[in-house]
C-alpha cells in the first residue's frame, strides 16, 4: 500500500535538474502511484517499460534507451530505486545511485533475491527514509 504523501513531491521538485521516472511497470501504474502518494504532475518523463521495448531492468539496453531518449549525462544524475541489482547498470554508466530499503520496523513482504546486494559496492547511498534523505540533499544544496 502507498502511503499519501505530498510532501515528497514538493522536495523532489525543490531538487535541481529534470526529473524522469523510469519504471519496468507502465505509465498508467506510475500516474496511479503519483496520484495515491498525492504527488502533483513535477516529472519531466515517464520512460516505462513500453518505452524499454519490453526489456526489463537490470539488462543494459533499458537504461542507455532512457538516457539517449532524454539526454541525460550520468555523471549529472542519480538513480534511486528499490531493488539492488537495477542500481548496478546505473552505476557501471556513471550515476550517482542510490537504494531505497524497506522502513525499519517494517515488515519485508518481497522476495531475497529483491533486496540482495543492498551492500554491495555499486550503491553510493541506502536509505529506508526517502523524506528525510531528501531533506538532507536539499539542506546540503542550500547550505553551498
Amino acid at each position: 500500500e502507498v502511503e499519501h504523501n505530498p510532501a515528497l513531491g514538493e522536495m523532489i521538485a525543490s531538487l535541481p535538474g529534470r526529473k524522469h521516472i523510469f519504471t519496468n511497470g507502465d505509465v498508467r501504474h506510475a500516474e496511479n502511484t503519483l496520484r495515491a502518494l498525492g504527488i502533483e504532475p513535477i516529472f519531466d518523463s515517464m520512460f516505462d517499460i513500453v518505452a524499454a521495448d519490453f526489456e526489463p531492468k537490470p539488462a543494459r539496453g533499458p537504461y542507455e534507451k532512457f538516457l539517449n531518449a532524454h539526454v541525460v549525462h550520468p555523471k549529472e544524475a542519480a538513480m534511486f530505486e528499490d531493488m539492488p541489482r537495477n542500481l548496478e547498470v546505473p552505476k557501471e554508466l556513471g550515476m550517482t545511485t542510490v537504494l531505497i530499503i524497506p522502513r525499519s520496523g517494517t515488515e519485508f513482504a518481497g522476495e531475497a533475491w529483491e533486496i540482495a546486494g543492498a551492500d554491495d559496492n555499486y550503491i553510493d547511498h541506502v536509505t529506508d527514509h526517502i523524506d528525510d534523505f531528501l531533506a538532507d540533499v536539499l539542506s546540503a544544496i542550500n547550505a553551498k
